[in-house]
């Protein structure tokens, strides 16, 4: 296969799409990591939550990337039961629709790379099975790693089981996660890999070193979820130690479904546009240059697989607080950032005045060397084109 590059036909669960350009982003920078290697093509099939079509087909190449969109009806007869299996027998009957007609497009596969269970590497299996087309599975779930959740039925778990230790690999975002699959739910291979998130360094890059500032700057970015990522309890940990002292300023960067309760929690807080600013929903060179600027990147999640902002935010060179939770205790050490337990506001607070008094201080060159040697497209891309190589049927 010396200069030949590989084509690779991608199911993910998740992807950017017409309802949320941010979905999945982190299976886009796995693809975009690896197109000087690879033909990409992506189908995507979801349920559309607009359309009365029985389907929608939108075809694109963006980035270098052949890539199918697929909206199905979500609403049919009204009956549930009924809907999830019509809706189930649409999914894989439009997905290997689309497959035929890229494979004719671009000629057949040497594999097929499965994005998150559970649909995705059945759909995989099949076409395994049918056109001798060996896969790979990825995952990004932390539903694994959750104990207030399970992820399978008992049937979805056989499933599961299956499609897992039929994988030629699985590769998983974190250590963490592979464990959870493991031991929790028996998820089986001979061949797990651990492969991070990747960044796009020409983007998330360190910048000159920050002068001495009486404001410092911190900074969150993420979704607006309070049930995973806690920003109620870190606005009431900003409010304490904002009656405390006034050097500091938090930007949250980001949106999402809890963004209206976390407005009026702050304005409640009396913190809102003076201890904290909401951005919105910003460009990724704008939340780039938010973390560029920041002395510290804050994160008080209840559960991460391996937050792509943490390792954003290290290729940046600024340092991190964050929970020890997840696949972030691999990757946050007291080279680049502080830890604390989980849900702990008091420790949040301490961490937050360590960085503001200089009582701890990071190299930031080392610290975004050391991350972009870990976390850049190169960097990430060399190993799952590795993958890829090993399994590939051409």
């Amino acid at each position: 296969m010396t200069g030949k590059k590989t084509i690779v036909f991608h199911i993910p669960k998740w992807y950017p799409n017409r309802y949320d350009s941010l979905l999945g982003v982190f299976v886009k920078r796995h693809i975009l990591s690896t197109l000087h290697a690879t033909i990409p093509v992506v189908i995507y099939v979801m349920a559309s939550q607009s359309s009365d079509q029985w389907y929608e087909l939108e075809e694109s190449t963006e980035e270098g990337i052949l890539t199918y969109r697929c909206y199905y009806k979500k609403n049919i007869t009204g009956i549930d039961a009924v809907d999830k299996l019509i809706k189930l027998l649409l999914y894989f009957g439009l997905t290997f629709k689309i497959y035929r007609k890229a494979k004719r497009q671009i000629g057949k596969p040497c594999l097929v790379h499965a994005h998150v269970l559970l649909r995705t590497a059945v759909a995989a299996r099949l076409i395994e099975i049918f056109d001798r087309v060996p896969y790979i599975l990825i995952e990004h779930s932390s539903t694994f790693i959750r104990q207030e959740v399970k992820a399978f039925n008992k049937v979805t778990l056989f499933l599961a089981r299956h499609v897992v230790k039929k994988a030629k690999v699985v590769i998983t975002v974190s250590e963490c996660l592979a464990k959870g699959m493991r031991e929790r739910y028996g998820l089986f291979n001979k061949q797990y890999r651990v492969i991070y998130n990747g960044v796009n360094d020409k983007i998330f890059f360190e910048k000159d070193i920050l002068p001495v500032r009486s404001l410092k700057e911190l900074v969150y970015v993420a979704e607006f979820d309070d049930t995973s990522k806690n920003i109620s309890g870190l606005l009431h940990a900003i409010a304490n130690l904002y009656e405390k002292r006034k050097d500091f300023r938090l930007s949250l960067v980001g949106y999402g479904k809890d963004e209206t309760k976390l407005r009026a929690l702050a304005d409640q807080l009396m913190i809102n546009n003076k201890a904290v600013f909401f951005t919105g929903k910003l460009k990724a060179e704008e939340v780039a240059s938010y973390i560029q600027q920041a002395d510290a990147l804050l994160m008080f999640s209840h559960f991460e697989t391996l937050s792509c902002i943490v390792t954003e935010s290290l290729c940046c060179g600024t340092p991190v607080i964050s929970t020890a939770v997840g696949g972030i205790v691999e990757i946050v050490n007291l080279g680049n950032g502080l830890l604390i337990p989980k849900a702990d506001q008091a420790a949040m607070q301490k961490a937050i005045e360590k960085i503001l008094d200089y009582a701890v201080t990071f190299d930031k060159h080392k610290v975004s060397s050391t991350a972009r040697a870990m976390f850049s497209y190169e960097a990430v891309g060399e190993k799952l084109v590795a993958v890829y190589k090993e399994v590939s049927a051409c």
